[in-house]
């Protein structure tokens, strides 16, 4: 009924794929399920021993055949048109954060496409970077599931049907200080 030819090409961590879909005369409009998960945040770094740092959050998930994230309801099948290409790109993980006496901050994870549809990346963890003397705070990040909390600080936002919001933080510097994980 339908062939499906197959163009990859990988750069930078992610993949990047077009899909041509080519059929004879079939009657009816096909559709296709789908499962696209997105890169994870990265998770950040401490300052110091008690500078406790949050968990990225888990890339967004969207689907048709399991549950999406976020504890959202299953979503419809894609119609595919024939003689059409269809871009697919899988989202790299975002980069951690590092510690100590350096200031590279997280990144969030990189969105995932296929077609029309697009899951959000995870976003990045909340906490510290740089030395304990002039440290620099790094807020966490909303994405498809939300970054933890670094000490103190609240989780990033999780994305509507995607993922969940990411932990919050509690506790000060110096004194029993917990960081929060991201959210799946």
């Amino acid at each position: 009924m339908s062939a499906f030819s197959d163009r990859s090409r990988r750069s930078l961590g992610y993949v990047s794929s077009q899909v041509v879909v080519s059929a004879t005369t079939l009657g009816v409009t096909p559709t296709v399920d789908y499962l696209v998960v997105a890169g994870g945040g990265g998770g950040n770094g401490s300052v110091q021993d008690y500078d406790n740092a949050g968990g990225g959050g888990a890339g967004g998930m969207r689907s048709t055949v399991t549950g999406t994230g976020g504890g959202g309801s299953l979503e419809t099948a894609l119609s595919i048109s024939p003689n059409t290409t269809y871009t697919i790109t899988v989202g790299a993980g975002g980069v951690g954060g590092r510690t100590p006496n350096t200031t590279t901050v997280p990144t969030a994870g990189s969105d995932s496409v296929f077609a029309t549809v697009t899951s959000t990346g995870g976003g990045r963890g909340g906490g510290n970077v740089g030395t304990s003397a002039s440290p620099t705070t790094v807020t966490s990040g909303s994405g498809g599931s939300g970054g933890g909390g670094g000490a103190l600080m609240n989780g990033g936002a999780g994305t509507a049907n995607q993922g969940f919001a990411g932990g919050n933080g509690v506790g000060a510097g110096g004194s029993p200080a917990y960081a929060a994980g991201g959210g799946g």
